[in-house]
Order: C-alpha cells, then sequence, then structure tokens
C-alpha cells in the first residue's frame, strides 16, 4: 500500500493518530473516532453510507458532511457509540464488522 503501514480494518496509523488526537467535534471526526473505536472495517462503512472509500478518507480528515449523508453520518456515530457502551462492539474481527454493520438498517 504505498509504504503507508495500515491495520487490519484498513486505517493508517498516521490516520488513527490524527483522528484520536483531534478535538474537532464535527460529525465527520466523531464518526471517525467512533469507527475507529469499534474497530470497523473501513470499507465496510464506506459501502453502508453509500460513499466511496475516497470520500470516508476526507471525513475522517475533518472535511465537512453535507446534505442528507450528514444525517445518516450522524446517526451511524450515535448508534456505534450506543453498542460500544453496551459492549456489542468493538468488533473482534474484521467479519464480525463486516456482520455488524450489514446488519444495520441506518442509512
Amino acid at each position: 500500500m504505498n509504504g503507508v503501514k495500515t491495520t487490519a480494518r484498513g486505517y493508517s496509523k498516521a490516520t488513527i493518530a490524527r483522528v484520536m488526537e483531534s478535538n474537532e467535534a464535527s460529525v465527520s471526526m466523531r464518526l471517525a473516532k467512533a469507527c475507529i473505536r469499534a474497530k470497523l472495517p473501513s470499507s465496510e462503512i464506506a459501502e453502508h453510507l453509500n460513499i466511496t472509500r475516497a470520500s470516508l478518507n476526507a471525513w475522517f480528515k475533518g472535511t465537512v458532511i453535507r446534505g442528507e449523508k450528514a444525517g445518516a453520518a450522524h446517526k451511524l456515530t450515535e448508534r456505534i457509540l450506543e453498542d460500544l457502551g453496551s459492549g456489542v462492539l468493538p468488533a473482534k474481527d474484521r467479519d464480525a464488522g463486516i456482520n455488524y454493520l450489514r446488519s444495520l438498517k441506518i442509512s
């Protein structure tokens, strides 16, 4: 991957560090933090939200989420945070993360 070290869920170590150190409270950064903490695969998050991986990567860098996608991202974030709090997440492995996202009816 062009020499960039990534984790099993598709996040670069630099992305994880940038997101987790951010104090920004935007929808995009709240989503990024929740997804990383929940160990959800980025490719499946993008698919769930019906966006490209490039768009998701831009969001995780702080790009403002516009329109109906902001509402979908907010709903997904709240659900992930709820499931982190109740012990449903973090996902134990990639397949568990994929199954979790595919089971949701939020988008």
